[in-house]
């Protein structure tokens, strides 16, 4: 299921999840997603976490090993995958395939990647996430948004009618 990054906490709060991936170039979005999943993930007793970050010539089976690997302080483990520009490759794309098709109920799967090219998103191991699991894209704030993404981010922090502190920082460069 795609979402808007604005409803992922209602989506974290009705349904129960274990697979994700954010994407998208804007970095303190996709970090902010990031840290609610985690928090999500804690919450329903994910307490250890296991980050691979992919590179070219990756081993994909060390995240089956990994998931696989039972740990002494914890059943229950969220997998972070940073796939970086998303281009992994036929031996990534199947191992995608092949792992949402049987994630454990004890693992939480959280895939991160940079801002994903159109010819991505109609990949078959971008398909099946989305059909399987909850993806978040992170589009560039525009210009004619940031004066209201500013005072959300603004009331999100506890500062209230921030208008002005708001026109400050989104007008002034």
């Amino acid at each position: 299921m795609i979402i808007k990054s604005a409803d992922l906490d209602s989506s974290l709060k009705n349904h129960s999840l274990n697979l994700f991936l954010i994407y998208g170039n804007e970095i303190l979005l996709v970090n902010e997603s990031m840290e609610k999943i985690k928090a999500y993930s804690k919450k329903h007793g994910y307490l250890e976490s296991v980050k691979f970050d992919i590179n070219p010539g990756f081993v994909w089976n060390s995240v089956l090993v990994e998931i696989n690997n039972i740990s002494l302080f914890s059943s229950n483990k969220l997998i972070i995958i940073n796939l970086g520009n998303g281009k992994i490759g036929v031996k990534g794309s199947n191992f995608i395939d092949d792992l949402v098709q049987s994630i454990p109920n004890n693992i939480h799967i959280l895939l991160v990647a940079d801002k994903l090219e159109k010819s991505q998103l109609s990949n078959k191991w971008f398909k099946t996430l989305a059909k399987n699991g909850l993806v978040v894209p992170h589009y560039s704030v525009e210009i004619s948004q940031l004066l209201n993404w500013t005072i959300e981010k603004l009331n999100e922090i506890g500062i209230q009618n921030n208008q002005k502190i708001a026109e400050l920082i989104a007008v002034n460069p």
